[in-house]
């Protein structure tokens, strides 16, 4: 009996030192000499296409949601982990075992957002732990140092309003928080850029939009422009693409995805996977000619519950299982809440002005004939912001409801 007590707490020791060499590793200790960028990419649109699939049929199919910010915060959660659901995580994460390979991973992932005079992105991952909460000092460095999340200590369980009040300070306002447990999980992220071109101001026009069985259900301010840009086809989900540049230097880039006509949504969804943004680049061209392009102008803002879809994906350990999250803090953070709040908004202005139309008539523009002569998203389309170095998606996003409906 006495020798099983012993090994146990030489396990128990051992792993402890584990994790706090892992915790001590650094970008600059390693030496990793191979690109993980295709691997991370991956990893990252595998969990943007699982969440993009729970979170259509919740929102009704009209929302936009930050995959990488909160891909971030469950990498953190992730390296505080118990052994069992470290595991769990890392598969479900597709992060590699190698501490070198995922420190890369972090540092690309955290270095998406640039903020600049011409783009405005703001992303906030918080993490607010009860006073009596006593962080690992080991994680609170490593997930602070890597920039993986900022952690706050508040008064959640003596005054849940003075919480309240700290989270609207720090990341806006949400309602609706469950403050029952000892932690709880905020991510947010706002957007509103400038095009590297603009749409022209004379010809922002109220215009009807149709859902995909061509039934007219509201009007929208369709932005216009004619102008070269980057187009393609994906057959795995019968839609044309559109790639416009943001910015001074096309640091960011937003892809729209208009479904055909009489292609249902729900359909479409079940067909994303993590090769699509793959697929366009594959298959996207730059059009010789200028193409006729109208997308609506509006602001969208979207919350969603990211606990419970993190549930229906099969992760709950962190939630109720104190063993899970014992080497984060002591007593262990069980969040009971993990709320996401995005906005985004396209408006018509860019760095340059928009271009003077002039005639396509008998004049090829070097792309699929499926693509066609313009790109008009007068019914529901597929949408997303991505940085134009690694191709990874910072906002994924689905447009059906008009600004104006009957």
């Amino acid at each position: 009996m006495k020798f099983i007590i012993w090994l146990l707490k030489v396990i128990l020791v051992s792993t402890v030192a584990g994790y706090q060499e892992i915790f001590s590793r650094s970008v600059d200790s390693c030496h990793l000499f191979r690109d993980v960028t295709q691997e991370y990419r991956i990893s990252v649109y595998e969990f943007t296409s699982q969440a993009y699939k729970d979170i259509g049929p919740r929102s009704s199919y009209h929302f936009t949601f930050p995959p990488l910010s909160v891909w971030i915060i469950l990498a953190a959660l992730a390296e505080g982990a118990d052994p069992y659901t470290q595991r769990q995580m890392f598969s479900f994460l597709r992060l590699p075992d190698d501490p070198c390979e995922r420190l890369s991973y972090y540092q690309l992932a955290t270095s998406r957002y640039l903020a600049s005079s011409d783009v405005n992105i703001v992303s906030t991952r918080s993490m607010f732990v009860d006073n009596n909460v006593a962080l690992n000092p080991h994680w609170y460095n490593f997930v602070a140092n890597n920039r993986l999340i900022d952690l706050s200590s508040v008064p959640l369980r003596d005054d849940p309003q003075g919480t309240l009040n700290a989270i609207s300070l720090s990341s806006a306002s949400l309602t609706g928080l469950d403050l029952s447990g000892n932690s709880i999980l905020v991510d947010t992220m706002d957007y509103d850029g400038l095009w590297s071109t603009a749409f022209s101001d004379a010809v922002v026009q109220r215009s009807p939009f149709y859902n995909n069985a061509g039934l007219q259900i509201g009007e929208v301010d369709l932005m216009r422009v004619t102008k070269r840009a980057r187009v393609g086809f994906v057959a795995s989900i019968n839609a044309k693409l559109l790639d416009l540049p943001i910015g001074s230097n096309g640091r960011y880039r937003m892809l729209f995805a208009l479904l055909s006509q009489d292609n249902d949504i729900e359909a479409v969804l079940r067909n994303v996977k993590r090769t699509l943004i793959i697929e366009y680049l594959e298959s996207a061209r730059e059009s010789y000619v200028p193409v006729e392009i109208a997308i609506p102008r509006f602001t969208m803002t979207s919350k969603v519950n990211v606990r419970k879809i993190l549930e229906t994906l099969g992760i709950t350990g962190f939630w109720t299982n104190p063993n899970a999250t014992r080497y984060i803090s002591k007593p262990p953070a069980l969040p009971s809440s993990f709320v996401q709040r995005s906005t985004i908004t396209l408006d018509n202005q860019g760095i340059l002005s928009a271009p003077v139309p002039y005639s396509l008539v008998n004049v090829t523009t070097d792309i699929d004939p499926i693509i066609g002569r313009e790109f008009v998203a007068n019914r529901p389309f597929l949408f997303g912001l991505f940085d134009a170095e690694t191709y990874t998606c910072l906002m994924s996003s689905i447009y059906s409801k008009p600004t104006y409906t009957y």
